[in-house]
């Protein structure tokens, strides 16, 4: 959700770069569906704990009754805790918001000249499609997306950009091997004698 609606604010505030007409409504649209989508799944798991006629056919359909039953518990379960939902948005829109801020940094560095809210258009459709499992991390995949989207605004340099954004990430998460080599000390089992005997009546 936090991608999605964080790409149709890029949208609406993009609307004074020349991108094809038919470019930006695809993105809209994607935008749209992407955010309605998961809106109308809370809305309906929120309401009933049993899905829907036809979402139980389609479920039937491909054979997938038991995965989709079991999504849909889930997913009536969570939907019934709003303070959870409410701190799981606030998480992922933190972030995903700082994901595409790393993003614009990088096109600095790179100097990149594209108006700030083209990020906020263009980022997360790229973090999207490296969601697709083709390879591993999105490496490849993501080069192509990015140097495909960020050819829309005039420059090709989006696939540099996916590469430092990969290198990054490969550094921060390696930072946790420190854990291997300087474990944390274990905690320490409070003393027995400090522990009252219960007595079996």
């Amino acid at each position: 959700i936090p991608l999605f609606a964080l790409c149709l604010l890029g949208l609406l505030g993009s609307l004074a770069v020349p991108i094809p007409r038919e470019v930006r409504g695809a993105i809209g649209v994607v935008a749209m569906l992407g955010l309605l989508a998961p809106l109308v799944l809370f809305l309906l798991a929120y309401r009933r704990s049993q899905p829907a006629a036809l979402l139980a056919r389609l479920g039937r359909w491909p054979r997938l009754e038991e995965f989709c039953s079991a999504f849909y518990e889930g997913a009536h379960r969570y939907a019934r805790n709003l303070r959870l939902i409410r701190n799981i948005l606030a998480v992922s829109f933190l972030s995903q918001g700082l994901a595409i801020a790393s993003f614009l940094f990088f096109g600095w560095a790179l100097g990149i000249e594209v108006p700030v809210m083209s990020y906020l258009m263009l980022a997360p459709l790229g973090i999207l499609v490296t969601a697709i499992p083709v390879s591993p991390a999105g490496l490849g995949v993501g080069q192509v997306a990015f140097l495909g989207l960020f050819h829309l605004v005039g420059t090709s340099q989006g696939a540099n950009l996916f590469t430092l954004y990969m290198a990054s990430s490969v550094v921060i998460n390696l930072a946790g091997a420190l854990l291997y080599l300087f474990p944390l000390p274990a905690a320490t089992a409070p003393h027995p004698a400090g522990v009252p005997k219960i007595e079996a009546e």
